[in-house]
């Protein structure tokens, strides 16, 4: 089983998730020249608005 891995959004919000997801977020983060913290919240925060429309 492979390992989590650990982060910290730019909110202090600590998370843990997939490594595989954690590569596409650190290539997405390094493309829009933001910090992978960011980018992690970024996701976050739209994973829970389309949680709450439906």
């Amino acid at each position: 089983m492979p390992k989590k891995a650990d982060t910290t959004t730019s909110e202090g919000l600590f998370v843990r998730l997939d490594p595989e997801l954690v590569t596409r977020l650190r290539v997405h983060a390094a493309t829009t020249r933001q910090t992978l913290s960011a980018v992690v919240g970024e996701a976050l925060e739209r994973f829970l608005r389309s949680k709450e429309k439906g």
